[in-house]
């Protein structure tokens, strides 16, 4: 699947309005299945559209994450998903 995006393989799809873009806007996918931690994965710093940044970063939360095996096609229905968007780190 050279050139394929993980966020198309899984059919993950985000909104072709939501194009905003902050350089310094921390983005950050976090599943959980019930209350446990399945999986998390963020940038730092925006390097895509944030749709297009979001559907990544929860596709690689979900299969790339080296704490957690890849999340099974049978858990996808007990797996919640939550994005954090983050300002730019100030320094105190």
């Amino acid at each position: 699947m050279t050139g394929t995006s993980t966020a198309s393989r899984m059919r993950l799809r985000h909104s072709p309005t939501c194009s905003r873009r902050n350089e310094s806007e921390s983005r950050v996918s976090t599943l959980k299945k019930g209350s446990r931690l399945r999986g998390c994965i963020g940038m730092i710093t925006a390097v895509r559209p944030l749709g297009e940044d979001v559907a990544e970063n929860t596709a690689s939360a979900a299969l790339r994450d080296p704490r957690f095996s890849p999340v099974e096609p049978g858990e996808v229905s007990d797996i919640s998903v939550s994005i954090s968007i983050l300002t730019e780190p100030v320094q105190l």
